[in-house]
């Protein structure tokens, strides 16, 4: 036995004509255009790469779904206290029932009253410069 056969492994395929999926992997080795043993060596290397492409972007997918609940995690007492916060600083509106109504021209008194209000101002400014 010479150095090269003992680096050569064999292996023995057999395929069955009855079962449709082993017949046609056969048909496709033997109508590859090249050895049956490249063809394999060919396919199995192309699904192995495939496999470990599908496991690392499992990896990464894990990856990020663990930040994001981590994040989402830390996020929870913030939550809490925004909502405490939401509910100390929202006003409560009085009823309808609780407020006096105000007529159209009362309305109108208390807005000219309160734009009177810049003009008595702006009069004391003047009178303060000369």
């Amino acid at each position: 036995m010479n150095d090269n056969e003992k680096n050569v492994v064999t292996l023995k395929l057999r395929f069955h004509k009855d079962r449709d999926e082993e017949y046609s992997v056969y048909r496709f080795l033997k109508s590859s255009g090249q050895s049956v043993t490249k063809t394999v060596i060919s396919c199995v290397d192309v699904y192995q790469n495939i496999q470990s492409e599908h496991e690392r972007e499992e990896r990464f997918i894990n990856r990020v779904e663990e930040v994001i609940q981590d994040n989402l995690k830390a996020l929870i007492p913030l939550m809490k206290l925004l909502s405490i916060s939401q509910s100390i600083a929202v006003p409560v509106q009085p009823e309808e029932s609780d407020v006096d109504p105000i007529s159209e021209e009362e309305k109108i008194g208390q807005m000219q009253d309160f734009l009177n209000s810049f003009e008595e101002d702006d009069s004391d400014t003047e009178e303060r410069q000369e």
